[in-house]
């Protein structure tokens, strides 16, 4: 009936409630070394040294008077505005053109711009000044100049060096180019100059030499025979040149990537002549225009099975006519022809012979029949699917002969997915595969991983990635127990268990596995052994969701609980993130199908993190870390049950783009049946999803604008609105005003573009039920907001705890004295029905 729902209510002109922005200035400088004279004096000794080093250095180089310094900041300075930009390295004289590790920025630096931070340095004072606190004169508080704080705030100063750009040998590449099926193409990342805006530093940069064409210059003098590519994805992302050796006497081509494929028509077989990579690298290692040497990643599907013959053969449902369902892309090897009456879209890229269609059929029969193998509780989505089978990836030993690059995998996925979507509308990918390291590890942002991104924002769909699974039995942690002790121990000793690319992926939806319930010897519910844990690349929360994947146990291998079905629907127990991912996809595809194929991609992934609960053997271990690296936000619900809500609850979502120099201020009532003498109880969630701009530059620094959303209460007796909610993952329930920011980052999401927090009262608290959602952002030292503005969807639900009281009336009543409009989520838009008596078409 109507009235045991609550449906989602969307927030309809959202960007009414963007206001201009108010920022309060900046701090005093921060004193490093207080107490410490002698040490502060030390310390800028030891820079100025450092810097007349890198100032010989770049004098006496032949390719390029420009050069690139690693500066890395003391953990206590990470924050952008302890960072010495402003005198030592200002960025009118010496742009910062990336960043590395946390707190390690990259400087464009020349002889000129050096001489500028000597100066600047000797400029610090060598014994701290002290000042009358405002507040209290009576007390002191240190008194810095720019430059002494500029100087403390720095660890270290040096040029890149060789053993940044190059972690594996030659003999470990010939190895691995010769035993793996992988591209044979070395990628170098390049440094992107800048040309600095003052006008003195302009002309030295002009008449520094250009280190990119120096280095094709050396190239062409190699003894060996290659052909060559740059590429850069986009003006914010880091460029990128690709080396193939080849078996040839005298071929040497840079071609541009449009004209690579007609350089492999004409060249000969791939080179692994240890003299030619040993030239290569040599070259490569010690050049000031390469900032990074890596070898490709080997692509392997995250799955695997053990079934005896005995079970019989699946008969797939078959759609019912006029009948809708959720639209699913599976980027794989192909489908069984048993699953034909649901392959709605399909690609042919992979010659029938190179196919190995098991694993994506597996993936499909959990698409279409999830609930019939295995129950509600495991597959809680309802049958049906409409498949789009891109079958891209060919048998593992064969992936070199398609695919020269992953770029050319990149390009082939985004000419699938914009051609599914255009002939059936899907809008959710599952994407089953991860890449295993190669010596020497991968790009910290993958092309596989960026280009998910990059196809994911401009066409407005989701990737669903497996999380990974742990490549050896060895690696594998134990079984779950039910022994906290136990487990902790176990996870503390485990190795080589974290996301690997694509999972890593800023915008695509990571996903871990959970043992599958009524599986002899496991706790139902908690993370499979195999399953990849976080963090990932920035911290950010990978696997963001986990699902039901299978019990792996080598005792009973057979009987993983969870079922699926293969070539000719033999069906078959499985195991792996593999089989985790479509569970999501479906109920991302769901999402997408029940709202009508209107809402932004941010939209649904809020929806989906929103609804998604921690299991509950997982309620006593720490949230910071054990949780959020395991499980992320928990496992998704079904998606109607979501949408439909509930008369003890009320959902508010609102999407839109958050435009410069504003921030959104959203005022509400708390409800009324939750409120006593201005005291407020029950449960308040508050999710954040957005797309800013990325770029791999940056490496840990790479996503540029950080939003976030809080909840605050109006302080009745100063008239001020201060924060009542805590960040989900904080271990101790909400981090400080003053934490630090690495403390920010690993447990306040700082910098996540997937962020949630919650108030949580039983009895009830505080004094006021006038509250309001501040939604601001940060820009990155040095970047600026777009004009465009940065997409993203916040999803608010407050519900009552013990489910009793009529919420979603109460809250109606609430928006409708505000004058808010809202319309159901289930209507097609322009009907889409509002409170308050008024309509917002």
């Amino acid at each position: 009936m109507a009235d045991d729902f609550g449906p989602i209510q969307v927030v309809l002109e959202p960007r009414g409630f963007q206001e201009e922005r108010v920022r309060q200035p900046g701090g005093r400088p921060k004193e490093f070394f207080e107490g410490n004279d002698a040490g502060f004096v030390a310390h800028r000794r030891k820079i100025q040294q450092s810097l007349l080093s890198v100032g010989q250095t770049l004098q006496s180089s032949s390719a390029s008077k420009v050069g690139f310094l690693r500066v890395r900041m003391r953990d206590s300075a990470l924050a952008k505005s302890h960072r010495p930009t402003q005198h030592l390295f200002p960025a009118v004289h010496m742009p910062a053109v990336g960043s590395r590790g946390m707190g390690e920025l990259i400087i464009q630096v020349t002889p000129r711009g050096i001489a500028h931070a000597l100066d600047q340095s000797s400029r610090a004072e060598d014994t701290l000044e002290y000042r009358p606190k405002k507040n209290k004169p009576d007390e002191l508080e240190p008194n810095p100049s720019r430059q002494r704080s500029e100087v403390g705030a720095i660890d270290s100063v040096a040029l890149w060096s060789p053993a940044d750009r190059r972690q594996f040998d030659a003999t470990q590449a010939i190895s691995w180019f010769g035993t793996r099926a992988v591209p044979r193409a070395y990628r170098i990342d390049l440094f992107d100059k800048r040309r600095p805006e003052n006008r003195s530093a302009a002309h030295e940069y002009d008449k520094a030499g250009d280190a990119v064409a120096d280095l094709h210059a050396k190239l062409y003098e190699l003894n060996s025979s290659f052909v060559a590519t740059t590429y850069r994805p986009d003006v914010i992302s880091m460029s990128r040149m690709y080396i193939w050796l080849l078996d040839a006497p005298s071929m040497r081509r840079i071609v541009s990537p449009k004209d690579l494929q007609a350089a492999f028509g004409e060249a000969p077989s791939f080179s692994l002549d240890s003299r030619a990579h040993r030239e290569l690298l040599s070259l490569l290692e010690s050049h000031p225009a390469v900032r990074r040497i890596s070898l490709p990643a080997d692509l392997k599907p995250g799955a695997s099975a053990a079934t005896p013959a005995t079970l019989p053969l699946h008969k797939f449902s078959t759609p019912l006519k006029g009948a809708k369902y959720p639209v699913v892309g599976v980027i794989d090897g192909g489908m069984d022809p048993s699953l034909k009456p649901w392959i709605v879209h399909a690609s042919n890229y992979v010659a029938p012979h190179h196919a190995d269609i098991s694993h994506g059929s597996e993936i499909g029969a959990l698409l279409v029949d999830g609930q019939l193998l295995n129950g509600r509780d495991v597959c809680p989505e309802p049958d049906g699917c409409w498949l789009a089978d891109l079958a891209l990836l060919p048998q593992d030993h064969m992936f070199s002969m398609y695919h020269r690059s992953e770029l050319h995998l990149v390009d082939l996925i985004e000419q699938e997915v914009v051609d599914a979507k255009a002939a059936t509308g899907a809008r959710v990918f599952c994407f089953s595969h991860n890449l295993d390291e190669p010596p020497g590890g991968t790009p910290i942002y993958t092309d596989l991983s960026h280009g998910l991104d990059w196809i994911a924002r401009k066409h407005d769909v989701l990737f669903v990635v497996s999380a990974g699974n742990a490549p050896h039995v060895s690696s594998k942690r134990r079984e779950w127990t039910a022994n906290k002790i136990s487990v902790l121990t176990n996870l503390a000793s485990s190795q080589s268990d974290r996301v690997t690319a694509p999972a890593d992926s800023v915008l695509s939806i990571a996903v871990g596995a959970i043992n599958p319930p009524n599986v002899a010897g496991t706790v139902a519910g908690a993370p499979a052994r195999y399953s990849r844990r976080g963090p990932g690349l920035m911290k950010l929360v990978k696997p963001d969701v986990a699902h039901f994947g299978g019990v792996c146990d080598s005792s009973s291998p057979a009987m993983s609980g969870l079922l699926s079905a293969t070539i000719g629907g033999q069906q078959k127990f499985v195991h792996g993130t593999s089989y985790s991912a479509p569970l999501v996809a479906k109920a991302l595809a769901r999402y997408d199908q029940v709202t009508l194929n209107t809402l932004p991609r941010e939209a649904l992934t809020a929806l989906l993190i929103h609804g998604a609960q921690v299991p509950q053997c997982l309620a006593t271990y720490d949230r910071s870390s054990i949780v959020r690296d395991m499980v992320g936000f928990g496992v998704p619900v079904n998606a109607q049950d979501l949408i439909n809500g509930s008369p003890h609850s009320s959902t508010l979502l609102f999407y839109d783009d958050m435009m410069p120099s504003k921030d959104l201020f959203f005022a509400f009532d708390w409800p009324r049946s939750l409120v006593t003498d201005g005291k407020c109880r029950g449960k308040a969630t508050l999710t954040l999803v957005y797309t800013p701009p990325i770029s791999d530059a940056f490496e840990t620094e790479m996503v540029r604008i950080n939003l976030e959303a809080v909840l605050q209460r109006r302080n009745p007796k100063t008239g001020t609105y201060d924060k009542d909610c805590e960040d989900t993952f904080s271990s101790d329930g909400g981090t400080s005003a003053g934490a630090m920011e690495k403390e920010l980052i690993e447990d306040g999401l700082k910098w996540g573009v997937v962020k949630q927090t919650q108030f949580y009262s039983k009895r009830g608290k505080g004094s006021s039920s006038d509250w309001r959602i501040w939604v601001k952002y940060l820009e990155r030292s040095g970047e600026s907001f777009p004009l465009e503005g940065v997409p993203f969807a916040m999803l608010l639900t407050i519900s009552d705890i013990q489910q009793q009281e009529p919420i979603y009336q109460d809250m109606r009543i609430g928006l409708s004295a505000r004058d808010v409009l809202t319309g159901d989520i289930r209507q097609p838009g322009g009907r889409l029905r509002t409170f308050g008596g008024r309509s917002g078409r």
